[in-house]
């Protein structure tokens, strides 16, 4: 469930409710919580009972209650290759620059 290109948050309830899901679980941003959120308002509004759980996914770590997402310390770690890879290959030769754009 994203939040992005207006899915239909109605045929998502729908489909819960029909299949009898009673825990709905999403990983992801803002856009995702957000779309998760406006399915469980439509599941509510058809009186489906379901619990909607969010786990925080971000490379940003731009979550408040968080120390750090395991988006952002993949992020981190994927970083880490490229400037690691950047720096031998700038060590390998007298006149050899290495960039790294994050």
């Amino acid at each position: 469930v994203s939040d992005r290109g207006n899915p239909p948050h109605e045929r998502i309830a729908e489909v819960v409710r029909k299949r009898n899901i009673r825990q709905f679980f999403v990983l992801g941003g803002d856009g995702t919580h957000k779309g998760a959120m406006a399915a469980f308002q439509a599941m509510t509004q058809i009186g489906h009972e379901c619990a909607v759980v969010g786990v925080p996914k971000t490379i940003d770590n731009d979550i408040q209650l968080l120390d750090r997402s395991f988006g952002f310390d993949t992020a981190c770690t994927e970083a880490k290759k490229a400037i690691d890879s950047a720096y031998v290959e700038a060590t390998t030769n007298a006149n050899c620059i290495g960039l790294v754009k994050l």
